[in-house]
């Protein structure tokens, strides 16, 4: 394959579709988004707050706008009774639109795992996935890039599939 540059002046006349957001200018429709950061700092409140509102269509923090969808939350960090008590501290309802899986011992790198996510996504009208946390769903070793290449490659067939696919991850 020869390898031919291409100009910023050509760059800038190519036709490119407007970004697609899940949270204006935050989490951006069929992307990955990260959440990083030192244990205990709220990310995980965070992310079900993310949860919430994308799935009742209402404004992040009373500011972003969101696109309404359906949310699949995977939690391999929290106990059961601490999702159910934060859930019920967010006001989520028993009509709010996030399904769960939590605790199931989900590995992203599980072919059969991504499978099932992905009918589970397809089955309930699934837009958002979050994963909580990262460390939690792969055996890979995070300071090894080709490991986590295979990570994200398996997280990219959610997006694959207009699934956006939001993971937070302790580092």
């Amino acid at each position: 394959q020869q390898l031919i540059p291409i100009s910023t002046s050509d760059l800038l006349n190519t036709p490119v579709k407007d970004i697609e957001w899940v949270v204006d200018r935050l989490i951006q429709d069929q992307g990955i988004t990260i959440i990083s950061a030192r244990p205990g700092q709220g990310k995980t409140w965070i992310a079900m707050a993310i949860a919430k509102t994308v799935a009742l269509g209402e404004k992040l923090f009373n500011h972003f706008n969101v696109k309404k969808t359906t949310v699949l939350f995977i939690d391999e960090e929290n106990p059961l009774n601490s999702v159910i008590t934060r859930i019920k501290m967010l006001g989520m309802t028993h009509e709010t639109p996030v399904i769960w899986l939590i605790g199931k011992g989900i590995k992203v790198t599980s072919d059969a795992h991504m499978e099932a996510v992905v009918k589970i996504c397809e089955d309930n009208g699934v837009g958002l996935v979050i994963f909580d946390s990262l460390i939690r769903i792969h055996n890979s070793d995070e300071n090894d890039s080709r490991s986590m290449a295979r990570v994200f490659e398996q997280i990219r067939k959610l997006t694959k599939k207009n699934i956006h696919a939001k993971a937070r991850f302790v580092t």
